[in-house]
């Protein structure tokens, strides 16, 4: 990080403010199969463009509809995701801070 961002001796930033993209998996036991997952999409994608879900109204109607779709399996498999990057950026804050 310290060397994307340009950091000096003296924590004063010499080059650019851009960012760093950290991509962290779905833990595996909450993880659902690509085909399950892909299934329940494409049958809320249907039920979107039958009840005509448009604009901002989409996204929380297929993450409504999935969740309903899998019984419950996304809604635990996005929150265990929320906790494992919760849990991941606070090691990179913690590592990132005390590197001096």
């Amino acid at each position: 990080m310290r060397a994307q961002w340009g950091w000096g001796k003296r924590g004063t930033s010499e080059g650019t403010k851009t960012g760093i993209l950290f991509a962290n998996p779905a833990p595996r036991e909450s993880a659902l199969p690509h085909g399950e997952i892909e299934a329940f999409i494409a049958a809320a994608l249907r039920a979107a463009e039958t009840a005509g879900v448009r604009g901002k109204d989409v996204t929380p109607f297929l993450l409504q509809e999935v969740a309903r779709l899998s019984g419950g399996k996304t809604l635990k498999a996005n929150i265990a995701l929320l906790v494992a990057n919760a849990t991941l950026a606070g090691q990179i804050a913690v590592s990132y801070s005390t590197r001096g």
